[in-house]
C-alpha cells in the first residue's frame, strides 16, 4: 500500500483548516468537538479516488475527519466474502481494481508497520464476528475465507450472542484503539448476524516538536466569518512547503528516533516516511488527487503556526456508499454474500450499516489518531408471501389417515363439537 494513501488517511482532517471546509472550532481547545455526519450534500466525482470522494461527501458538515485507510480495509473485508456483482460493486466503490493483489499489500503493509515499533506506534486490527444466536449455535465462516482473512489481514474471529454482541464488539474497539473510540455499535445492532470490524490506532511524535513557550493565544477565523481565540504552536524552521494554483500547503515530519530495550535509536529505513500535510485551499479540494499528482514540496525555512485541537467524528457510510455504486450489498434480495458463510437453507444475508468513528488529537508533542469502521451484516426475515390462501379450522371439519401408497383410508372423521 503505497504511503501516500496512508498519509492520506492522517491528512484529511486538515480540511477543517482551509477556507472550502472549514467550519466553527470550540473556543474551548481542551475539549472534544464531536460532530455526527447528515446525509450526503455532494456528488461522488467520477475521476476522484475513494479517500477523495469520501471526504466530498462528508462536506457540508462542520469539522470532521474520516480515515480512508480503516474504510477501505474493512471493506475488503466484505468483498472477499461477496460474490458476483455484490463484490464487484463493493471493489469499485473503494478503487481495488484486483483483490488479490490488494489482500498481498495489506499482508505486506501490516508487516511492514510491525517493524516500526519503538519510533510510532501504527496498529490495525481486524476481526470477524459470528452471532450464534441468529445461527442457532451452529454458524461458521466458510474455511476459505476465514484462513485467507487470517492470513492476509490477521483477522481475529469471534463468536458472540445477541446478548453480549454490542458489549463485545464496543470492548474491542476500545482496547484497538487504546480507549479513544469506546463504542462503534448500539442497541439497533444488537440482532446482527455478522459483523465485520477493522480499528487504527496512531500516536507518533514529531521529528521536530514544538515549544510549549512558542504557543500563543490568537484568533482563528471561522466558515461563517465570526472570530474565536485558540492556542496556536508556533515554529520557524526548515519544512517542506508547497505553494501554487490557490493552495499554500506545509508537511510536517513525524520523527525516526525511538526507543527499544532500553536503549536509543534512529529508524533509517528508506520506505519510513511519515508527514502530517496541513493545506489551505480555496474552493473545492481534492487532497489525495493533491498530494499524488501535483504537489512537490520543497525544504524551505517556513514559520508555521497550527492551533491545537482535538476532533471526534462518526458517520454512518450507507448513503455515501450507495452513491458510489455499492448498492447491491444493502439489497435484501441481491446481496451475495456467500463467499462468507453457507446460506443453504438460510434466509439471504446483507448490510444493514457501515459505521465510522475517528478521533485525533494534535499538540506540541506529536499526533494521536484513531479510526474505528464497522460493518454489521443482518439476516433477512422469512420472505412474506403474498395474499396467502387461508384454513381456519373454527367449525366442524372432517378429517383423516390414509396410506398415501396403497390410497386406504386408514382412519377419517368428522369433529362436530369441541367438549
Amino acid at each position: 500500500m503505497k504511503n501516500k494513501r496512508i498519509i492520506a488517511l492522517l491528512v484529511l482532517l486538515t480540511l477543517c483548516l482551509s477556507a472550502c471546509g472549514a467550519s466553527p472550532v470550540s473556543t474551548e481547545v481542551k475539549e472534544t468537538t464531536e460532530f455526527i455526519c447528515s446525509l450526503p450534500l455532494a456528488e461522488p466525482d467520477e475521476g476522484a479516488s475513494f479517500a477523495d470522494n469520501f471526504m466530498k461527501l462528508t462536506a457540508g458538515d462542520g469539522n470532521r475527519m474520516v480515515s480512508p485507510y480503516s474504510a477501505k480495509m474493512c471493506l475488503a473485508l466484505l468483498a472477499n466474502g461477496a460474490k458476483g456483482e455484490t463484490k464487484q460493486q463493493i471493489l469499485d466503490a473503494i478503487g481495488i481494481s484486483d483483490l488479490d493483489a490488494y489482500n498481498a499489500e495489506v499482508k505486506e503493509t501490516l508487516a511492514r508497520y510491525e517493524t516500526y515499533a519503538g519510533v510510532l506506534s501504527l496498529n490495525t486490527a481486524n476481526s470477524l464476528w459470528l452471532n450464534q444466536t441468529i445461527f442457532d449455535g451452529k454458524g461458521e465462516f466458510l474455511p476459505d475465507y476465514r484462513t485467507r482473512m487470517q492470513d492476509f489481514y490477521y483477522a481475529e474471529v469471534r463468536e458472540v450472542t445477541s446478548e453480549n454482541s454490542v458489549e463485545e464488539v464496543n470492548a474491542w474497539a476500545k482496547e484497538k484503539t487504546n480507549g479513544k473510540i469506546d463504542s462503534i455499535f448500539t442497541e439497533d445492532h444488537r440482532d446482527f448476524a455478522l459483523a465485520l470490524a477493522n480499528a487504527v490506532y496512531f500516536k507518533a511524535a514529531w521529528e521536530t516538536p514544538f515549544e510549549k513557550y512558542a504557543t500563543k493565544e490568537g484568533d482563528f477565523k471561522n466558515i461563517d466569518g465570526t472570530t474565536s481565540k485558540l492556542d496556536f504552536m508556533n515554529s520557524t524552521d526548515r519544512y517542506g512547503y508547497y505553494e501554487g494554483d490557490g493552495v499554500k500547503a506545509v508537511s510536517l515530519e513525524y520523527g525516526r528516533r525511538g526507543e527499544k530495550n532500553g536503549s536509543s535509536f534512529y529508524l533509517a529505513d528508506k520506505i519510513y516516511s511519515f508527514s502530517m500535510y496541513f493545506m489551505l485551499a480555496d474552493g473545492e479540494f481534492d487532497v489525495e488527487k493533491f498530494l499524488n499528482e501535483h504537489a512537490v514540496f520543497a525544504e524551505d525555512t517556513v514559520h508555521v503556526s497550527i492551533p491545537q485541537f482535538e476532533l471526534e467524528y462518526e458517520v454512518q457510510m450507507n448513503d455515501i456508499l450507495k452513491s458510489l455504486g455499492m448498492v447491491d450489498a444493502f439489497d435484501e434480495k441481491k446481496a451475495d454474500l456467500g463467499a462468507m458463510v453457507d446460506l443453504t437453507g438460510r434466509n439471504n444475508l446483507y448490510v444493514n450499516d457501515v459505521l465510522q468513528k475517528t478521533y485525533i488529537k494534535i499538540d506540541e508533542e506529536g499526533t494521536e489518531a484513531a479510526a474505528v469502521t464497522a460493518i454489521a451484516v443482518d439476516e433477512c426475515a422469512a420472505i412474506a408471501i403474498e395474499n396467502p390462501k387461508e384454513f381456519i379450522a373454527d367449525r366442524p371439519f372432517y378429517f383423516a389417515i390414509r396410506d398415501n401408497t396403497s390410497g386406504e383410508l386408514l382412519f377419517v372423521g368428522r369433529y362436530e363439537t369441541a367438549k
